[in-house]
């Protein structure tokens, strides 16, 4: 997987993989222990048989957790084609989860062809039921520009701020350096004081953390005090917003 990063004018964003593998994992078994079948992950033959059986008959939780241990070899011999074929049945019914991974798939060509446009196409249909990871991925394709997919600040924009409302930290502070930089819209150092300060308090301590500190840092520079103090003032008073279709 490629981090995707960029750095404009001081302010560093863009600074993440826009492949989620640790969420793939961790959604797929909380799905598997939803199902009911937490020994799949020991090789329970009866476990692993009743999976495949509720797959099979359609159950779209069934064929997602399918997909998982065919992609991560948890359960199953790992075979990306195989988990592609079971995301896929997954998605076409809806399933939000296997929407998202079947676009990091196409995105990455693991077990699919490389589309980039595919990829788009799933990462909207799991985006528009309130995937934050798909709109941050969303974000980071059209801010960056990846053929045949042209680079848009307006729609980077768009999609940044959707997952940031949720509370995404990465849309959040790259979010807070479009605001920063007048990309997609007008420069707003107070919007972009606001988001970084959210960043910062989303982040465990680390790196992720340190850089957002800095990005504070390099706002206040161009900024009066008055506005400094309002920006506080909203990042406070901020809410995540529930999603709504």
């Amino acid at each position: 997987m490629i981090p995707k990063s960029r750095i404009a004018k001081g302010f560093i964003r863009l600074s993440m993989l826009s492949s989620h593998n640790l969420l793939r994992g961790l959604i797929g078994l909380l799905v598997v222990a939803a199902l009911g079948l937490g020994g799949l992950l020991w090789f329970d033959m009866d476990e692993t048989e009743q999976l495949v059986e509720r797959a099979q008959k359609g159950d779209a939780d069934a064929q997602y957790a399918l997909a998982i241990a065919f992609d991560t070899g948890k359960g199953f011999e790992e075979d990306d084609a195989k988990a592609i074929v079971w995301y896929r049945r997954a998605a076409e019914q809806g399933h939000m989860h296997a929407q998202h991974n079947l676009g990091i798939s196409y995105e990455n060509g693991e077990g699919v062809e490389q589309s980039i446009v595919e990829a788009v196409k799933w990462y909207q249909l799991a985006a528009a039921q309130g995937n934050q990871s798909s709109q941050y991925n969303l974000g980071l394709l059209f801010s960056l520009g990846h053929a045949p997919i042209q680079r848009s600040d307006r729609q980077a924009l768009q999609w940044f701020t959707m997952a940031a409302e949720q509370g995404h930290a990465k849309a959040q502070s790259n979010l807070g350096a479009m605001h920063a930089l007048g990309l997609g819209t007008e420069k707003n150092l107070v919007q972009a004081y606001k988001w970084f300060t959210l960043a910062v308090n989303s982040y465990p301590p680390g790196e992720d953390r340190e850089q957002e500190m800095k990005n504070l840092t390099r706002a206040s520079e161009e900024m009066a005090p008055v506005q400094v103090e309002l920006a506080k003032k909203l990042a406070e008073e901020w809410k995540p917003k529930p999603w709504k279709q």
